[in-house]
């Protein structure tokens, strides 16, 4: 994980294994120095759309650790 406050104005967000949009959305540059001075850890809700074998989409929430200091999936 990586987050990048550039001067004019941009922010880089980047989480190994969760979804952009979730972290465009649900995470900010604050939380990115929460977790890391305070040790915190930060979850968010991700849905996924799976196929099953009869064809029809189904949508599924899973919980996920999103902001950790150690690397835990």
């Amino acid at each position: 994980m990586y987050s990048v406050d550039i001067q004019n104005g941009g922010l880089i967000k980047k989480i190994k294994g969760i979804k952009s949009s979730v972290v465009k959305n649900t995470i900010t540059f604050d939380d990115y120095l929460q977790c890391l001075r305070k040790n915190t850890i930060i979850s968010r809700e991700q849905h996924n759309i799976c196929t099953s074998t009869f064809g029809d989409p189904r949508r599924r929430g899973k919980l996920r650790l999103v902001l950790t200091t150690t690397n835990v999936t």
